[in-house]
């Protein structure tokens, strides 16, 4: 399975100089730098940086201003990105199959797809092991305890 990719703190730092400066000026290119910001927050190692980029991508799409078509298809998926590295599997599902009922080839989330089912049935399995061994050490406690009578 390939791995998403991972900026680093220098490339969110001058994505984030960029945006702030181009938002100042109120230039047409605020929106692109907006994206590339949003990438590389939510592909940083930092957890902090994965939420901030996570609100910055749900704050554009909810402005009255709606951002282009393409760059909403970006930040939905950019949104299940951050889902996906937050441990927030079923948000990442729900968020990509949504974006592949309107964009059906869109690559990249058909991949990242395929990572969040990956990882909910490894948690599922997880749990049901975890399950299975609370249940034998509660059957082995009630057998002993049954034994001492």
């Amino acid at each position: 399975m390939s791995q998403l990719p991972v900026s680093d703190e220098t490339q969110v730092e001058d994505f984030q100089e960029e945006y702030e400066k181009l938002s100042s000026q109120g230039s047409k290119e605020a929106s692109a730098a907006c994206q590339r910001l949003v990438w590389a927050l939510v592909h940083s190692k930092s957890q902090n940086k994965v939420k901030q980029g996570l609100e910055l991508a749900e704050i554009t799409l909810s402005r009255k201003e709606r951002p282009a078509a393409d760059e909403q298809r970006e930040l939905v998926y950019y949104c299940a990105v951050a889902f996906y590295k937050l441990g927030r599997y079923i948000d990442a599902r729900r968020q990509l199959e949504e974006l592949l009922k309107i964009q059906p080839h869109f690559h990249q989330a058909e991949t990242l797809k395929a990572m969040v089912e990956d990882q909910i049935v490894k948690e599922g399995l997880i749990g049901v092991g975890l399950g299975a061994g609370l249940l034998g050490i509660v059957a082995i406690g009630i057998a002993a305890f049954a034994n001492r009578r």
